[in-house]
């Protein structure tokens, strides 16, 4: 599939970009450009590395070999069936090498769809966040859902933010990071493992979801905390800071009074 390129769409918008031929367990390089009358701009050089194609039995698009290795002997959600066999559950490595994640249908579909997990900078940079677990994505072939998402390795989400990458209804069209209000952040008991999970409902063509109303409710999303390099004020501080305006601005009245005395 060497030098082979895809034609995904033309005009303002977000596309998603099929490369098929490679073989499995091989890393695939790839580049997104553009081109107009202007000439051609060129994004990221972006990897990733292809399964092993060993099935997929629940065809949740996670193969068999990924989800029998991961946590409770391939039992994320520790209800004594392996994931692999069960089409409302899946484990999956997280994008950004911190263990596995268990997205669970907790009510609503009986089939997860084409779960992957991504990196914040595959979608963009959502500039006030970071993903320390990366974001997940799945489909649900029905018009509302209740979802659980396990992160295996933390026994607690520390800042209790669920942010979204897609569109924001009514309008479809254009893509961006958002926070999803109504998440429930928590910490279960599996196989005597405290593991921290995140917990929402979605419906289809609403906020939420990444397309209109189709039946099919898309869903790429992640905890996220704001970025530490953004230097935040708790209240206290913002107190200190109008009073040291306040300050500020008096010494300049006096100062202007001065002068116009001729002191």
């Amino acid at each position: 599939i060497a030098d082979n390129t895809t034609l995904d769409g033309t005009g303002i918008g977000s596309y998603t970009s099929r490369v098929t031929g490679a073989p499995g367990n091989t890393m695939v390089y790839v580049r997104a450009y553009a081109t107009n009358l202007y000439g051609t701009g060129y994004g990221s050089q972006e990897t990733f590395t292809t399964l092993s194609g060993t099935g997929d039995a629940d065809n949740d698009g996670v193969p068999n070999a990924m989800e029998d290795g991961g946590p409770n002997g391939g039992d994320g959600n520790g209800d004594g069936i392996a994931d692999s066999l069960q089409g409302d559950v899946t484990s999956i490595l997280t994008a950004t090498n911190q263990g596995y994640l268990t997205v669970e249908i907790i009510t609503g579909c009986p089939l997860l769809r084409n779960v992957q997990t991504f990196t914040e900078a595959s979608r963009g940079i959502d500039e006030r966040y970071e993903y320390t677990y990366g974001l997940v994505s799945f489909e649900l072939q029905c018009s509302s859902a209740t979802v659980r998402i396990y992160y295996h390795d933390a026994t607690a989400l520390p800042v209790q933010i669920f942010r979204k990458f897609g569109p924001i209804p009514p309008d479809f069209n254009y893509d961006q990071f958002y926070t999803l209000p109504g998440a429930v952040f928590g910490s279960a008991n599996l196989m005597g493992q405290p593991t921290a999970f995140v917990e929402y409902s979605l419906a289809d063509a609403q906020l939420g979801d990444g397309t209109g109303f189709d039946g099919i409710i898309y869903d790429p999303g992640g905890p996220a905390q704001l970025d530490p390099a953004i230097p935040t004020l708790n209240e206290w501080g913002q107190i200190i800071m109008v009073l040291i305006l306040a300050g500020s601005s008096v010494w300049m009245i006096r100062r202007r009074q001065g002068r116009s005395l001729g002191v």
